[in-house]
């Protein structure tokens, strides 16, 4: 259930930008071997790296970024949707999730 929820509620590029790493539309180094070219594709759903053909969901990635299971990396996210959301309802603009995001990313 929690993995469905984590999906569903943050997109693969916004968690990689959560955790400080930037993209050009989608292609990022490979986090996971020595990557000199940008080889690995971040897509809303999932990630692949065309080099050395790791492949996951976001709870994947943030899983293996992180050296954590896969359920520790999907509390991990639920943290971030949860304060992100919390944050919308209470001052009720984009711009809020966009800060939370950033003070998330720093505290990561």
């Amino acid at each position: 259930m929690i993995f469905e929820t984590v999906r569903e509620q943050i997109a693969l590029p916004d968690a990689a930008q959560l955790y400080g790493i930037s993209s050009r539309n989608g292609n990022i180094r490979c986090i996971f071997h020595a990557d000199s070219n940008p080889l690995m594709k971040l897509y809303t759903d999932h990630f692949h790296c065309f080099g050395c053909g790791a492949h996951g969901d976001v709870t994947d990635f943030t899983a293996q970024l992180y050296g954590l299971s896969k359920l520790e990396a999907a509390r991990k996210l639920r943290i971030i949707v949860i304060s992100a959301t919390a944050a919308a309802a209470a001052f009720g603009t984009i711009a809020v999730i966009r800060k939370v995001k950033s003070n998330k990313a720093a505290m990561l």
